[in-house]
């Protein structure tokens, strides 16, 4: 269904985009996309912003390291989405997706017998 709503915040995502650098991140708790979430004024609260990084394939990397894709982006009605640890600086993310060292969620400890 077509929503209003979310086509009109859709005009605003590259400047919310441009903003990332110096904003923090959380991973989600499906744990394969990030999660930036924005205040804005219409509609009051905040607005949620769902994108998957990875690295750029070898061909494109002349021109960029990194491949960034908006998955999804909605402005809050019920309640925040799940995430998983604490944000994390754009910026940390980048570097940790591209070197490969993107910490590794801790596995929940065996139950004894």
């Amino acid at each position: 269904m077509f929503c209003p709503t979310r086509y009109r915040l859709s005009h605003k995502l590259p400047g919310f985009l441009q903003e990332l650098p110096g904003r923090s991140v959380s991973l989600t708790s499906a744990q394969r996309n990030w999660v930036y979430t924005v205040t804005i004024e219409d509609p009051a609260g905040p607005y949620h912003v769902f994108f998957e990084l990875g690295r750029a394939p070898i061909e494109q990397r002349t021109w960029q390291d990194l491949n960034l894709v908006v998955e999804s982006a909605y402005p809050e009605t019920k309640a925040p989405p799940g995430v998983r640890g604490r944000p994390k600086p754009f910026a940390l993310v980048c570097g940790e997706v591209y070197t490969g060292n993107r910490a590794k969620p801790k596995a929940k400890p065996k139950r004894r017998r």
